[in-house]
């Protein structure tokens, strides 16, 4: 069976995720950085296993992903550090290699898109961003 795991996973697209696998009873693994929040999110479901990692030690990343074969990637930064994101995506991309995980689904966001002109939203959709993020 695929492992599958969620990096970044205490924040609102991974319990939307760790909810869709719950209901179909999968297992897969939510990584964060904090253990407390780990837990009040998804410490009572007996499918998630729950493991901290700290992304500036090459280590604990390898150690974090290894047995995985997808991460998906749901790291979110503060509004006003944006420019961490390519370097924790770098260590992140570094970790996996290393621990030999198959894929890395990144998940994006629709804010550059700004008020939608089309449904649904597209590639292709101008880029008008009505807010910092």
């Amino acid at each position: 069976m695929e492992k599958l795991g969620l990096v970044g996973a205490a924040g609102a697209i991974g319990n939307s995720i760790s909810a869709a696998l719950q209901e179909k009873g999968l297992p897969y693994r939510v990584i964060g950085r904090s253990r407390s929040k780990l837990e009040n999110s998804f410490g009572k479901d007996a499918n998630a296993e729950l493991v901290t990692w700290d992304p500036d030690n090459p280590q604990s990343v390898e150690a974090a992903f290894k047995g995985l074969d997808t991460l998906i990637y749901l790291v979110g930064v503060a509004l006003n550090q944006f420019q961490l994101h390519p370097i924790l995506m770098q260590k992140t991309i570094d970790g996996a290699i290393a621990a030999g995980v198959k894929r890395i689904v990144l998940i994006g966001t629709v804010w550059p898109y700004g008020i939608p002109k089309t449904v649904p939203i597209t590639e292709q959709h101008s880029r008008e961003p009505v807010t910092l993020k």
